[in-house]
């Protein structure tokens, strides 16, 4: 039964595939099974006994089988045990996001950590040698896959040379992406204006300004605006595209254009990042206005981060919670891990945590 699972290996590069087409075999027969001999696996590859013994001996220092002398080979109880890598572009050190990218990393190793899954990261950054396939990835990752180390990638930080070459080697993937393509996860933009919106109506804003980096959020912000019969002046839309400027900083300059634009001030101000929130916020204080009273915040966050810690208690927030979309990932990873194929996008929504009433 156990031999009709495998197929010969026609591959240049032998033993990685040999180690896969083990684990497979292995995960089918569960643990402590005990796997064909070492001829009949030979005969049924169609690789050496040398090539064999070596793709054994890995699986063996991975803690995956066990070979007896004169026993057998048998599958470790490990053997169902998930292996997950997270893939981080530079983005964690960078001011604009590290808060988002650090919790996601966080979140994700204690998902992980729950189903007794081992966890690993690496860094979206090709190797100095680009002689090699292998280079366009960090090598880390290629030595990883090629080991037939990773059952499965979670990708929060996308290039197209990178991404060709993950998608070659067949490892199940999921990655931060647009809601209409399969095996993503969608963090909704709409639900923070919408809820920003209407949470600072509540506090009496009839006037609402907004400052954000996704073009996207004014038409947006003008349906949310008309919904409400909130009034809108166009000095208010504040937008600048995707830029490598710290946000904060641009936050700034927007918010003193605000402050200098000819007419009446706005009561209300909606900002859809998190790091924008704190340079408007700074700008706002060195203006001399109060916040929570001369005028309303509702603001993006991440639960965890401490960048609004501060304002907290001024201000309404839209939160996204690192939990909910780890969550989500390793939904669509494990299903994909465990044959379902592809699947369809799961959308994360933000949390309202609305500011006290005083």
């Amino acid at each position: 039964m156990s031999q009709s699972l495998l197929r010969p290996i026609t591959g240049r590069h032998k033993q990685p595939e040999v180690v896969k087409a083990l684990i497979q075999l292995a995960r089918h027969l569960g643990p402590n099974a005990r796997l064909p001999r070492v001829r009949e696996l030979s005969k049924s590859l169609k690789v050496t006994v040398v090539t064999l013994d070596q793709a054994l001996r890995q699986l063996e220092e991975r803690g995956l089988i066990d070979r007896r002398p004169r026993s057998g080979i048998f599958v470790s109880p490990r053997i169902m045990q998930r292996a997950i890598g997270l893939v981080v572009g530079f983005d964690i050190f960078a001011n604009k996001d590290a808060a988002f990218f650090t919790i996601l990393l966080e979140q994700c190793a204690k998902r992980a950590e729950l189903n007794s899954e081992r966890f690993s990261f690496f860094l979206n950054a090709p190797a100095l040698n680009r002689s090699s396939s292998e280079s366009i990835v960090h090598q880390d990752l290629a030595d990883a896959l090629e080991a037939g180390k990773l059952d499965g990638l979670i990708i929060t930080s996308s290039r197209v040379e990178q991404d060709r070459w993950i998608m070659a080697q067949g490892v199940p993937v999921v990655r931060l992406g647009d809601p209409d393509k399969a095996n993503t996860v969608h963090l909704e933009g709409g639900s923070v204006i919408s809820l920003g919106m209407k949470e600072l109506q509540r506090h009496g804003c009839k006037e609402i300004a907004l400052i954000g980096v996704v073009p996207a959020d004014i038409p947006r912000f003008r349906r949310s605006a008309a919904e409400l019969g909130v009034t809108v002046r166009e000095p208010w839309l504040q937008v600048k595209p995707e830029t490598d400027s710290p946000y904060d900083t641009i936050a700034m300059e927007m918010t003193r254009a605000l402050l200098e634009a000819k007419g009446p001030r706005p009561d209300g101000l909606l900002v859809t990042n998190d790091v924008m929130a704190r340079g408007v916020l700074q700008t706002l204080e060195a203006a001399g206005l109060r916040i929570g009273a001369d005028i309303q915040i509702a603001s993006h966050a991440n639960r965890g981060s401490l960048i609004l810690e501060q304002w907290q208690p001024s201000l309404t927030l839209m939160e996204y919670d690192g939990a909910d979309i780890a969550e989500a990932m390793f939904a669509i990873l494990e299903a994909q891990i465990d044959g379902s194929g592809p699947q369809p996008a799961r959308i994360v929504h933000p949390h309202l945590v609305p500011m006290p009433r005083k």
